[in-house]
């Protein structure tokens, strides 16, 4: 008789959690929904955006000095379809071996992304996590840079850098609720980075 006492319990939860799921696919569907997210980027690509082109055959390497962190506003016009922008900074350090040189240049990188967005939330949950494709299109990266040569000789320069240069991204992503209006998601794609994590509040 002991497993039919366990077995309300875990009937419950269960229900719960699909229940839970459920509810939140509705609200990923509604139309007028209204979401702001905060998310973080890790591993960083589409460096080579950054690349000096004034050395043929210089070997670049980057640093992270400050990771990717962006805040961002959706909607949804359409159901299961949210469109927005978000806005991110980060910093990095980059490192340039002239050719035929000892010398180096080295310096910072302050980037500074406005993306507009696109997520479609697939019609499906999965143990309360519900699965999307995220699209940063349009992405424009302004970005300054200061960089020096390095060992210091009469010739060294120490020149600010400025530019604006497109950038892009897609990404496949789940989200799962906390609360309510609150929920936590994590994505993976090529993008201006490769993984994300991040909040995301309903406020709407």
């Amino acid at each position: 008789m002991k497993p039919k006492r366990f077995s309300i319990p875990i009937f419950m939860l269960a229900s719960f959690c699909l229940l839970r799921g459920e509810a939140f696919s509705q609200l990923n569907s509604s139309v007028g929904r209204v979401d702001v997210y905060l998310k973080t980027g890790l591993v960083f690509l589409q460096t080579s955006k950054f690349e000096e082109q004034d050395y043929n055959n210089a070997t670049h390497d980057y640093g992270t000095s400050i990771p990717f962190f962006g805040i961002g506003i959706e909607t949804a016009l359409w159901e299961h379809l949210l469109i927005g922008g978000i806005f991110g900074f980060s910093k990095l350090h980059s490192d340039v071996k002239i050719p035929n040189s000892s010398e180096h240049l080295v310096g910072d990188i302050d980037a500074y992304n406005l993306f507009v967005t696109a997520k479609y939330c697939l019609p499906i949950v999965y143990k309360g996590f519900s699965p999307y494709i995220h699209a940063d299109a349009i992405g424009l990266t302004a970005y300054s840079e200061r960089r020096q040569v390095t060992p210091k000789t009469t010739s060294s320069l120490d020149e600010p850098t400025t530019d604006i240069t497109e950038n892009y991204g897609i990404y496949a992503g789940a989200n799962y609720p906390v609360s309510e209006r609150l929920g936590v998601f994590g994505e993976l794609g090529y993008g201006y980075t490769l993984v994300n994590l991040g909040l995301t509040f309903q406020i709407k």
